[in-house]
């Protein structure tokens, strides 16, 4: 397992009382479609990468071999664990670890790789800015109720400019939260950068303004 890390962690599981199995830890990627699971189809027709959340230059050993699991346990249960929304542990939500929380893998929180919070963008010479932010579209429900307002999110600007990790902070309902997530995960920034020039990720608090024409 890679040991250069940027801090943060992850858990998950199926609500499976029996301890998770030990096996690989699939690869990080900004995008987690699909999260790590025990092989209910051996030959899906339709195949999804699977992935945890982290910089996607965190190596992780080829094991061809195991399924996935927890790399640092030493049984081999058919388990994915008493947590739960996915992945691999005794908490949430579709990450890899006995204890973290979050989509990324061991014990800290909300994406990458070690303890502690992840350190994205934390010495930066130029903040992310918004390169392409189309307005979203009302929902129905919103539109009907006469409904306006501002969803508040919380997301990792990754060095590849697209929005990652995309959480909610405040939102008025309505089918809004939903539409602003949607926006969101089209948007194309200019991400930050660090003081030799390189881009890195950062996170970031985002206002997506709904207002009836």
């Amino acid at each position: 397992m890679a040991r250069n890390k940027p801090g943060g962690g992850g858990s998950g599981g199926e609500e499976n009382p029996v301890l998770p199995t030990k096996g690989k830890l699939p690869p990080f990627a900004w995008w987690q479609f699909t999260a790590p699971t025990l092989p209910h189809n051996p030959n899906p027709k339709l195949p999804e990468q699977v992935t945890v959340l982290g910089p996607p230059e965190l190596q992780v050993p080829n094991l061809p071999n195991l399924n996935y699991g927890i790399p640092d346990t030493q049984l081999f249960t058919d388990s994915a664990g008493p947590g739960h929304r996915g992945g691999f542990g005794s908490k949430c939500c579709g990450g890899m670890g006995p204890n973290g929380e979050g989509r990324g893998a061991e014990p800290g929180k909300d994406w990458g790789i070690g303890d502690g919070t992840p350190s994205a963008g934390a010495q930066v010479a130029a903040l992310p800015e918004c390169a392409y932010c189309p307005s979203p579209n009302f929902s129905d429900e919103a539109r009907k109720a006469k409904l306006q307002g501002t969803v508040l999110l919380r997301l990792v600007v990754t060095p590849g400019g697209r929005a990652a990790n995309i959480s909610l902070v405040k939102g008025p309902g309505f089918g809004l939260d939903e539409r602003a997530v949607e926006a969101v995960r089209n948007w194309r920034f200019k991400p930050a950068r660090d003081p030799s020039g390189r881009f890195v990720p950062m996170w970031v608090t985002v206002e997506v303004m709904f207002r009836l024409l």
